[in-house]
């Protein structure tokens, strides 16, 4: 399994236990700076980032797959602190729990 995957993995995210109904994905743009911003922040704390000294710096070519009030998913290309370019695609959506998940692709 190719390691940046592996560094995604479990990459659950919300301090609050607010309900599926409470988000609305269509008001979300992937194109836009502040969703990538919150992406590359929540995941460059993660513990595995932390120990392979990765950081993601920067991303290019984002583009919206598709949205749904319940699910967002979106792709573009990370750019990483050793400067490898790695393209991915995202999914953002609410498990059962409430809470949001980010899922985390690399595209061939």
């Amino acid at each position: 399994m190719n390691r940046y995957v592996l560094l995604a993995l479990g990459l659950l995210l919300s301090s609050s236990v607010a309900t599926a109904q409470e988000y609305d994905f269509r008001k979300l743009d992937c194109q836009k700076p502040l969703f990538w911003n919150e992406l590359m922040e929540k995941m460059n704390q993660q513990p595995a980032f932390l120990n392979e000294s990765l950081q993601i710096v920067d991303i290019h070519t984002p583009q919206l797959v598709s949205v749904q009030k319940s699910r967002i998913v979106c792709k573009a290309v990370l750019i990483f602190s050793n400067l490898e370019e790695v393209p991915m695609k995202v999914s953002l959506y609410v498990g059962n729990l409430g809470h949001p998940i980010y899922k985390w692709e690399v595209l061939e």
